[in-house]
């Protein structure tokens, strides 16, 4: 991560650019690109990485864990359709980039990372600025926080977690959007007819919006 945190004109001039090229690949949301516009995403990655922070890729950022590409953060956060005031729960804090996003569109962010120096560096960025709205917890996304249930969302990034529980919101009216789980989700979380969408981001990585229901 750049330290001392610094935002440049290039900055800016890139996350613009950055911005129009997510226009051009049909993110239509002016209120995620308008946030996507004012969040310096290089903030999230490290220092090596800050001259293509501005690139629609996926970059590593340490415990094997990656940032999401852009153009993914745009998707998944238009499917959530958040609200403010939502109180969203994300597994898979990774960078923080995605909940800082949900902060910004006026969401309560409670989310869940397992790599502890993951977690630390992460917390500490966040803190740093300023984002009040999300909180931050060291623990197997597996369990959720059924303390802090219902939940409105619930946004699963994490790959390899496992099936969602039930007990993670304790609403049956809570939406989740399972980024990794699209071809399993109507098995485990979908009732037919429901309306909910279920689609795929241009690169591959699979979203889906479904009713969090009981199995």
């Amino acid at each position: 991560m750049a330290t001392p945190l610094e935002d440049t004109y290039w900055h800016k001039g890139m996350r613009r650019k950055l911005v129009d090229s997510l226009r051009r690949k049909g993110v239509k949301e002016e209120r995620i690109l308008s946030a996507m516009e004012a969040l310096p995403r290089h903030f999230f990655l490290e220092k090596a990485f800050e001259e293509k922070a501005y690139e629609d890729m996926a970059f590593p950022i340490g415990c094997e864990q990656t940032i999401s590409q852009p153009y993914t953060v745009a998707y998944q956060t238009a499917l959530l359709e958040v609200q403010k005031r939502d109180k969203v729960m994300e597994i898979g804090t990774g960078s923080g980039y995605q909940a800082a996003i949900l902060a910004l569109l006026g969401a309560r962010v409670y989310t869940i990372e397992r790599q502890e120096t993951l977690f630390l560096k992460t917390k500490a960025l966040l803190l740093k600025l300023g984002m009040r709205s999300v909180r931050c917890f060291f623990r197997d996304g597996t369990k959720g926080l059924p303390e802090f249930a219902p939940f409105d969302k619930i946004l699963v990034t994490a790959g390899s977690i496992g099936r969602p529980k039930p007990s993670w919101t304790n609403s049956p009216s809570a939406e989740c959007l399972s980024s990794p789980w699209a071809r399993t989700c109507s098995g485990w979380n979908a009732s037919p007819g429901s309306g909910k969408r279920t689609t795929e981001p241009s690169d591959s990585t699979s979203s889906s919006l479904c009713p969090f229901c009981p199995a």
